[in-house]
């Protein structure tokens, strides 16, 4: 009886910081902290739901044999697969190499890609309070920063010249 009262408080709460944090991702708000909340609520939340199915499956089966129910549980399944498959990496594109790749680049390498020298992409990122240097890697200045390479290189590409 106490897992039946504690299924979904378990299953709002972790709901609501999916909710949230995947609109902070969305909107790339801060991806660094909210990755990791939106990934731990997800499985927090999906243990939740499977707990509630367990506990409910006689209410759940009577909505499934309603037309209306299993048509809408269908399309919401179909849809998904439909989206997965048109976004899947099928098209050869690879945003995660590709990220990896200039991760690995130094500054003074990546610099001119961005329109700008090597001394003043450094700045723009001392500008934005990381410490970096011209030789270092967008990798070890986002390791030293404790902020991930797609955030340096957001600075890089997004930050006007001090």
């Amino acid at each position: 009886m106490l897992l039946r009262h504690c299924i979904t408080p378990a299953a709002a709460g972790s709901f609501f910081v999916c909710a949230l944090s995947g609109v902070a991702l969305f909107f790339h708000f801060q991806p660094s902290f909210f990755r990791q909340a939106h990934e731990w609520a997800g499985l927090v939340f999906v243990a939740a739901a499977l707990a509630h199915i367990i506990n409910h499956r006689q209410g759940i089966v009577f909505y499934a044999k309603r037309i209306t129910s299993a048509s809408l549980m269908a399309a919401l399944i179909l849809g998904f697969v439909v989206f997965a498959v048109v976004t899947s990496s099928a098209s050869g594109s690879n945003p995660k190499a590709v990220l990896q790749v200039l991760s690995q680049a130094p500054i003074k390498t990546l610099a001119p890609s961005f329109g700008t020298s090597p001394q003043q992409a450094v700045l723009r990122l001392k500008a934005k309070g990381i410490e970096a240097g011209a030789d270092q890697t967008v990798g070890d200045i986002a390791r030293k920063a404790q902020a991930s390479p797609l955030d340096v290189l957001t600075i890089l590409a997004t930050t006007p010249a001090p």
